[in-house]
C-alpha cells in the first residue's frame, strides 16, 4: 500500500525538497507503527514529499479490524511459517514501492529492514537512488525473549548485503549498532540515533514545566505510563508498585494514568481489581500521538516498568520532553540514554519494590524531582524527528562509505551529541 504526503518548504544546507520513499514490509499496530509514521512526519515537516509504501497500511493501535484479527492469527503460527510469510511479503513490498516510485518519483529510499531483508537492496538497485536503512531489532535478543529461533545464516547474509548497498544504516542504540557491526555491516555506515520527539512536543513540554511542574498539585501524585500494553513492558510491575504505595498509608495519595492498549490489557485490569487499586487507575485507551504526549504532561512521574535490553524506547524521549522525572530499569541501553540519578532514576529491573521506592524518593523531594525532569528534558532537546530527517538527507551528500563517520563528527561537535551515543568518531556523552 502506498500513501503520499508533502510538507512545507525548508531552507537550509540541504536540498529544499526531496522525494522520500519510506518503505517497510509489515509493521504492527503498536510503537513500531507510531515510530514510522513519526519519521514520515519529520520528513514532511522538513519540506520533503513523502511516499509510504509497504505490504500493509499502518494503523497504530487499531483493534477489531480484519487486518488486526489476521495479525492475531499469524502471531500464533510457528516462527518459521511467520518468517516465510514475511519473506513473501517482501516481494509485495518491492512491487508496491516500485509502483509508488514510478508514480511519485524517489530521490532517497528510507527503509525499515526486516530479519531477512532484501527489499532495500532491491529497491536501491531498481531505482538507482541512495538507501538509508533503519535497523531497530537486535534479532537474537528478541528471538530469545520469545523463545523462538530464526535462520541465522540467511539473516546474517542479508544484513551484510544490506550494509554493502546502504549509504547509511541507522540503529536506535549502542547494543543494536554493535550487533550489526558484528554481522558484517561496515562500522563507517552505522549511526546510533535514538528515537525522538517533535519540535512541537518540546515546546509543549517547556511550557508544561513552567505552568504545571511535576508534584505541584498538592498531596496527590499522578504516575503515568504511555505505550503498548505488551508483556515486555511489564505494566503488572507498575500495578504492584501502586499497591505497595497505597499500603504504606503515607501522606501522599497516588493515582495511575495508563494510556495505550495491547494484548495484556484484560489481564492488567483483572490484576488491578485483585490488588484493590482499580479505583486509582485511569485507563485512557489508545490515543493519537499528540494526545498521548499531552497525557504525559498531566503526570507527575513517568514510569517505564520494563523493556528489552537493546532498544531506545520512544516513550522515554517523550517522557523527558514533557519535563517529567522518569523511573526506568537500570539496563545498559537505558544508561546510554540518561545519566542515572541526574537525568532519570534507574531501578533494579523486574522489581516492583524498587519502582515503589523510587516513587517515594521523588514524591518526598519535589525540587529534586523537578531538577531530574529538567535535566532529562535538556538531554532530548536536540533529539527531534525533524533533526533525524535532516541527518538522513545529509547522509546522501556524504562520501560513499563514510556517511556515519561524517554525521558522528557533527554530533561530537555539539549539534546532536545527546542523540548519538556510541559514535564511531569519539567518546559519547554517555560513555
Amino acid at each position: 500500500m502506498a500513501h503520499r504526503t508533502t510538507g512545507r518548504q525548508h531552507e537550509g544546507d540541504q536540498p529544499s525538497q526531496m522525494r522520500i520513499l519510506l518503505t517497510y514490509v509489515t509493521i504492527g499496530r503498536g510503537g513500531d507503527a507510531v515510530q514510522w509514521l513519526a519519521l514520515a512526519e519529520g520528513f514532511r515537516l522538513e519540506g520533503h514529499a513523502v511516499t509510504l509504501a509497504g505490504a500493509n497500511v499502518i494503523r497504530p493501535y487499531s483493534t477489531g479490524t480484519a487486518t488486526a484479527r489476521l495479525r492475531g492469527i499469524v502471531r500464533r503460527l510457528p516462527w518459521w511459517i511467520r518468517d516465510g510469510i514475511e519473506i513473501v511479503l517482501s516481494g509485495v513490498t518491492v512491487w508496491q514501492a516500485w509502483r509508488a516510485a514510478r508514480r511519485h518519483g524517489a530521490d532517497l529510499i528510507v527503509h525499515r529492514a526486516t530479519t531477512y531483508d532484501l527489499v532495500g537492496v532491491a529497491l536501491a538497485w531498481l531505482l538507482r537512488v541512495p538507501l538509508v536503512a533503519h535497523l531497530d531489532a537486535h534479532v537474537p535478543v528478541e528471538r530469545r525473549y520469545r523463545s523462538e529461533s530464526y535462520w541465522r545464516w540467511l539473516h546474517e547474509r542479508a544484513m551484510a548485503l544490506l550494509g554493502r548497498h546502504a549509504t547509511l544504516v541507522v540503529t536506535p542504540s549502542r547494543p543494536v549498532r554493535h550487533y550489526y557491526r558484528e554481522v558484517g555491516i561496515p562500522p563507517g555506515k552505522l549511526l546510533v540515533r535514538r528515537n525522538g520527539v517533535f519540535d512541537r512536543h518540546l515546546r509543549l513540554g517547556l511550557e508544561a514545566v513552567r505552568a504545571s511542574p511535576p508534584l505541584a498539585r498538592g498531596p496527590v501524585c499522578v504516575l503515568g505510563f504511555v505505550g503498548s500494553l505488551s508483556d515486555w513492558h511489564r505494566v503488572d510491575l507498575l500495578l504492584d508498585a501502586l499497591a505497595r504505595l497505597v499500603a504504606m498509608n503515607g501522606t501522599t495519595a497516588y493515582r495511575l494514568v495508563i494510556a495505550g492498549t495491547g494484548r495484556e490489557e484484560a489481564h492488567l485490569k483483572d490484576q488491578a481489581e485483585r490488588l484493590g487499586v482499580a479505583h486509582l487507575v485511569e485507563w485512557r485507551g489508545p490515543l493519537s500521538h499528540d494526545r498521548a504526549v499531552a497525557t504525559m504532561a498531566e503526570c507527575d512521574i513517568a514510569v517505564l516498568p520494563s523493556t528489552l535490553a537493546t532498544g531506545a524506547p520512544m516513550k522515554l524521549s517523550e517522557y523527558a520532553a514533557m519535563g517529567r522525572p522518569i523511573i526506568a530499569p537500570a539496563l545498559p541501553n537505558i544508561r546510554d540514554l540518561f545519566t542515572p540519578g541526574i537525568e532519570a532514576v534507574l531501578v533494579e529491573p523486574g522489581s516492583a519494590a524498587a519502582i515503589a521506592a523510587a516513587v517515594v524518593l521523588l514524591a518526598s523531594d519535589p525540587e529534586a524531582a523537578r531538577r531530574i525532569g529538567r535535566a532529562g528534558q535538556a538531554r532530548v532537546l536536540g533529539c527531534t524527528w525533524e533533526a533525524t530527517a535532516r541527518l538522513m538527507v545529509r547522509a546522501t551528500l556524504a562520501p560513499e562509505g563514510g556517511a556515519a563517520d561524517r554525521l558522528d563528527v557533527e554530533a561530537m561537535e555539539g549539534r546532536s551529541a545527546s542523540c548519538c551515543p556510541g559514535s564511531t568518531s569519539g567518546p559519547s556523552r554517555s560513555s
